[in-house]
């Protein structure tokens, strides 16, 4: 379900790529320091290719890296408490799906951050002079909100003992 909804969000992102570009000026405020005044400048395309080119970037590593842990990623790479204990219990391919699920979350969030970042540039080009507002920091902050509680449920939660696991959980 995440997985589509991660691809659902590549879609609406690509589509709020398009619709910037009949929106921005063409010359973009594409940088802005701690007040949103403006410190950087970009052309229309290099607007909206840049942060596109980012986005897309982000897309391909993200859900590379969900897809890969089904797919024979060795677990040696995945650094998680209690890991070896669901190896230990027949429990690694249970295991890999939710890491996978867990990546998918991640990266749908992280596509929807870069729909709104894009949404927020729009919004600050059309003030004179551009600026960016709250919203921008508040955008990052639910962000970095989101993945700090997700990686704290994995970390003290979701992973510590396999189904069935009765045992010590310090491992």
């Amino acid at each position: 379900m995440t997985r589509r909804l991660f691809l659902l969000a590549c879609v609406a992102v690509v589509g709020v790529f398009v619709w910037s570009w009949g929106q921005l000026p063409d010359r973009v405020a594409t940088h802005f320091g701690t007040s949103g005044s403006p410190d950087g400048w970009s052309s229309r395309t290099g607007a909206v290719l840049g942060l596109g080119a980012i986005a897309l970037v982000l897309a391909v590593v993200l859900g590379g890296l969900a897809f890969w842990v089904t797919r024979g990623m060795p677990l040696t790479l995945v650094n998680m408490p209690g890991k070896q204990r669901w190896v230990e219990a027949g429990q690694e391919a249970r295991f890999r799906t939710m890491m996978a699920e867990d990546l998918w979350f991640m990266a749908l969030v992280t596509m929807v951050l870069m729909g709104v970042v894009q949404v927020l540039v729009v919004r600050a080009n059309r003030q004179q002079p551009p600026a960016l507002d709250g919203w921008a920091v508040a955008a990052i902050v639910v962000y970095l909100a989101v993945l700090v509680a997700q990686t704290v449920w994995m970390v003290t939660i979701r992973y510590r003992r396999p189904p069935g696991d009765l045992g010590n959980s310090s491992t």
